[in-house]
């Protein structure tokens, strides 16, 4: 088995996308963390995933977020945390369709000198009802702001990784299991557990074009396991639950 990475899934601790959360996740052993990033109302980049509290931060100017939610940081405190944790990396995940927002992710990028430690996020396709209101097109748009940005591509229906790996020349592209959604864990089932598709071929396939291969979002040690026989050279994987997944990879090497 290849000894994979561990990103931990919006920190993997409560308050998520949190600084706690992040150190958590980097006592544990994880090798990076998920995180996401919003425009409040009044044009600033912070660490939030649009619809998880009421009132939305993203609803809101930064002053009032300050009031109701000191814990959110902006992104500029976000790549001072990164600065200074040094070992960390950072999958991104924009959370809204906004040219803008990726303007400011790439300056700030470019300021922090963060292209090793930072790769850019958003599923394939825009999919509102499941949440997923950004696209690879910002990724594009992105490379095209400064072809040092790294990308990774949430592919929601992995039936050919390669060629989503080609096609947007992706750094890496993963599965897009979500668990929070019924359709989702039924196509990851059939995909995993009845052959219905060879899912370790997908992987190499994917990784002869160059890319890495992320696994998520498995978090019970079944899964986690499961994912990782079925796809033994897989190269990372995102997890709600790093401390599992880091003791399993570590058993195994």
């Amino acid at each position: 088995m290849k000894k994979f990475e561990v990103y931990a899934h919006q920190g993997g601790s409560f308050p998520p996308n949190s600084f706690y959360a992040f150190g958590v996740a980097e006592r544990t052993g994880a090798n990076g963390i998920e995180t996401d990033v919003c425009l409040t109302t009044d044009g600033k980049a912070i660490i939030h995933h649009p619809g998880t509290l009421n009132p939305d931060p993203a609803d809101l100017t930064w002053a009032r977020i300050n009031e109701f939610y000191p814990h959110i940081p902006d992104l500029d405190a976000f790549f001072v945390f990164l600065h200074y944790h040094w070992q960390l990396k950072c999958l991104l995940d924009i959370k809204q369709n906004s040219q803008a927002l990726v303007k400011i992710i790439v300056c700030k990028m470019k300021e922090g000198d963060m292209y090793e430690r930072v790769i850019l996020t958003t599923p394939k396709n825009k999919i509102p009802w499941a949440g997923l209101y950004a696209d690879a097109g910002l990724l594009a748009y992105a490379k095209k702001l400064d072809n040092r940005v790294k990308t990774h591509i949430i592919d929601t229906f992995p039936f050919n990784l390669a060629n989503t790996a080609r096609s947007y020349k992706a750094d890496m592209v993963s599965f897009g299991w979500l668990n929070d959604s019924f359709a989702s864990r039924i196509l990851f089932g059939l995909l995993f557990k009845t052959g219905l598709r060879d899912m370790s071929e997908e992987v190499k396939r994917a990784q002869r074009e160059g890319s890495r291969v992320m696994m998520g979002t498995p978090n019970t040690q079944e899964e986690i396991a499961g994912l990782v026989s079925i796809c033994p050279t897989v190269d990372a994987i995102l997890t709600d639950n790093p401390e599992m997944a880091v003791a399993i990879r570590d058993s195994k090497n």
